[in-house]
């Protein structure tokens, strides 16, 4: 609760500093003769399945923009979380947990599916590792907030990412990029755009990154590259069609848990303390010593042969032709991957994976031209999910041995086809109506079995190296004990969106909508029929108002919010229904609520001086919610979500020097703030991250016409350990195992473009 409170304080604080720095200095040099000079951009975002200006846009979105992309050096979508309040982004190994105001999927195999979904360039990627190395060549990243059921979809009720590359253009140009760091941190990327003609233009754009781990043992590392190839042929300015072709290979140890430090709570029982060193890695003597100081045996176990093999493949075309009173889009695509993964996410419970995913899609819309007066969309989609999954845990049983937990699903495949549609009718000039609704069918098979075994110690992935002999629909046919984990469902919704939009003045809008979402159900690893859990479904209000003041000096926009889930799907460690050992369920919620309020506020204060921020307010409560975790039986209804701070935002100030012929200095400090959080839904004690505040910053130079530049940084200048996640079980006593965020980094960025 002090947390809370003294970040509520906070967040007031800055609400209070942002309207008085941003009015003062504006309304004071509003009748100045450079006055239209200091103006904030206009912003075009898509999340309408259309160009519209972000402050013409009902939606809630939050856009990173290509410049902030590049002073801020996203290159992983972890980094994303740092400049959008209200959302969270997790690893557990490769796999990405993104979570919007506290909704999200704890995904870490393929049984689960997220509830953000994940965009690149307009394609549903199904895996969320998928998008992991698609961050380069960007013009843009939007977040969108809330159920997006209408025109997204599937695993789209608690929001969307939505990942924008670079078009190519016909001009010749590019740029490269070179980066170097402490970490022993290593990036190179580069764009080349090339007119092959006055009808075909070429971008080939790619990136490498390595780093050291940010663990004491060389966890948390990085070992990716990726090259992304489009080839826009135009033959008229009403017609296209944009070939887009990319591969990107993710190695290196990966990612693992760490011991996560007490944060308060009864006398530890350990008389060897935590690691001193926060980012002490698995094998580190200091882990190995307090995990065998409450686990006797722990010592015999050394994970010290963690990789992660992730291959990504993906082929799209946009077809484009604009008729006289519509405009037709064709989009069909695939997206193809294989990832292999020995981590130690868990500590002592080390798991191997073994995942490929091929999904073929299908989309095809119709829209109204650019321009309209009313404005609309209708269109339909199929996709095709095939999917072969391979998973095994390990749990300790000290001694010797250790209890495997494989399980095979040949087959889960998805098939989804939805019909949608949604109009923006303009009732007068000032007033207009929104409409829209969406048609889902997906259909779920899932076969496969599961199994119980004692082995050697260490011996991870043995004894099975691969397959379990079961047939298609998951029947055993040759190991004894092995349990059906089977299933079919197939599951069908119809979504909405309605909504009124006001134009108060040219520059001012207010807007309310209501909205439906829904994420389909699904099985885990469980034995059949155990093994199923329902759709989940939101309604969402929304309540804003878009502003612009002082000839665009100054912009407000505050939303308003209230989420009614029900049937809220949720992931925990528990035992499952045969009651060996511990696997990760996942079952629905009866009913959720949140409500709350996001600010943002941008402020361009001289020609030379920008400040912005975002606070967002976020009250979460479960309705009736009881589970049966590993630490027993625990009543949440009425506890607060997971990963969801009652108080969030962020600040930034941004100097532009100018230094005449000699280009110009850049200088930007960012900070970001958070109340606690609960990390997981067991509601321990030492299961609540504190609040906290993140610093980082950057100073640079740019020649005149921006060709060179040279950028500095440093991130996290605090060294502040906070997480994103955790787990508890009784293999680690009175401690849990940690998802933490990255230490302090820093280093120099060259830049060079033509």
């Amino acid at each position: 609760m002090k947390g809370s409170f003294a970040c509520a304080r906070q967040g007031g604080s800055l609400l209070a500093l942002l309207v008085t720095t941003g009015l003062m200095p504006v309304s004071a040099k509003a009748q100045d003769t450079g006055a239209k000079k200091a103006t904030l951009e206009e912003i075009i975002v898509t999340a309408s399945r259309r160009e519209t200006n972000l402050q013409k846009e009902s939606r809630a979105v939050a856009v990173v923009s290509g410049d902030d992309i590049r002073r801020a050096a996203i290159v992983d979508p972890n980094a994303v979380q740092n400049l959008v309040p209200g959302l969270t982004i997790a690893r557990n190994g490769q796999q990405l947990q993104v979570f919007i105001r506290g909704v999200g999927d704890k995904t870490i195999n393929a049984a689960t599916d997220p509830a953000v979904a994940i965009n690149v360039d307009g394609i549903y990627y199904p895996k969320s590792y998928e998008g992991s190395a698609a961050f380069f060549d960007l013009e843009r990243i939007e977040v969108l907030k809330g159920p997006q059921g209408t025109l997204y979809g599937r695993n789209a009720s608690a929001g969307a990412l939505n990942v924008i590359s670079a078009r190519p253009k016909f001009t010749l140009g590019g740029f490269g990029e070179a980066e170097y760091g402490n970490y022993n941190n290593i990036r190179a990327t580069a764009a080349l755009n090339v007119p092959i003609s006055e009808a075909v233009a070429l971008r080939v754009a790619g990136q490498i990154i390595s780093h050291d781990g940010y663990l004491s043992d060389g966890y948390n590392d990085a070992q990716s590259q990726a090259l992304r190839g489009s080839l826009l042929i135009q033959p008229e300015a009403d017609t296209s069609l944009l070939l887009t072709g990319s591969y990107a290979h993710m190695g290196g140890k990966g990612d693992a848990g760490v011991i996560m430090q007490r944060f308060g709570g009864s006398a530890p029982v350990a008389t060897v303390p935590n690691p001193a060193n926060r980012w002490a890695g698995p094998t580190d003597p200091a882990t190995i010593a307090r995990l065998a100081n409450t686990n006797a045996g722990a010592e015999l176990f050394t994970f010290r042969n963690g990789f992660q093999n992730l291959d990504v493949y993906t082929l799209a075309a946009t077809f484009e032709h604009r008729f006289e009173h519509a405009t037709l889009t064709m989009i069909p695509s695939y997206v193809g991957s294989r990832f292999r993964n020995y981590s130690a996410a868990a500590l002592m419970v080390p798991t191997y994976q073994d995942t490929s995913s091929h999904q073929y899609g299908l989309e095809t819309r119709l829209s109204s031209p650019g321009g309209s007066r009313h404005k609309w969309v209708v269109g339909a989609i199929g996709m095709g999910e095939d999917v072969k999954d391979y998973y095994q845990s390990g749990i300790p049983l000290f001694g010797t041995t250790m209890l495997f937990l494989p399980a095979e699903s040949p087959r889960r495949d998805d098939r989804t086809a939805a019909a949608f549609g949604e109009a923006n009718f303009a009732l007068s000039d000032k007033l207009r109506f929104i409409l829209g609704g969406r048609y889902t069918w997906e259909k779920k098979i899932v076969s496969g079995a599961t199994l119980s075994v004692v082995g050697p110690l260490g011996g991870l992935p043995a004894p099975f190296n691969g397959a379990l002999p079961v047939d298609i629909r998951g029947k055993v046919v040759g190991a004894a004990g092995a349990l059906n984990i089977g299933g079919e469902r197939t599951d069908r919704a119809t979504n909405f969106r309605a909504g009124l939009e006001y134009d108060l003045t040219p520059a001012s809008m207010v807007y309310a909508t209501v909205a439906t979402g829904f994420k389909a159900g699904g099985f885990y690893n469980d034995a059949a029929p155990s093994n199923s859990y329902a759709p989940e479904k939101l309604t969402a209000y929304q309540i804003g108002t878009k502003n612009r003041f002082f000839n665009n000096r100054l912009q407000v926009n505050l939303e308003g919010f209230y989420w009614d889930y029900k049937n809220k799907q949720e992931t925990f460690l528990g035992l499952p229904s045969f009651g060996v050992s511990p696997i990760l369920l996942t079952q629905n919620a009866s009913t959720a609520e949140l409500y709350g309020f996001d600010l943002t506020v941008s402020a361009s204060l001289t020609a030379k001086d920008t400040l912005s921020g975002d606070v967002e307010y976020n009250h979460t409560r479960y309705g009736s919610y009881v589970v049966n975790t590993l630490l027993g039986v625990v009543n949440n209804t009425g506890q607060s979500l997971v990963r969801a701070p009652e108080w969030s935002g962020r600040m930034n100030y941004r100097h532009t020097q100018p230094l005449g012929d000699k280009g110009q200095l850049l200088f930007e400090a960012a900070m970001r703030f958070s109340a606690s959080y609960w990390l997981s839904n067991d509601y321990l004690s030492l299961g609540k991250q504190p609040a906290y505040q993140i610093y980082d910053a950057w100073l640079g130079w740019q020649s005149a016409g921006k060709r060179y530049g040279v950028t500095a940084y440093v991130k996290n200048i605090g060294n502040k350990a906070y997480y994103s996640g955790a787990v508890f079980s009784p293999s680690l006593t009175d401690a849990g195992v940690g998802i933490i965020n990255d230490p302090r980094t820093y280093g120099l960025r060259l830049r060079a473009s033509f």
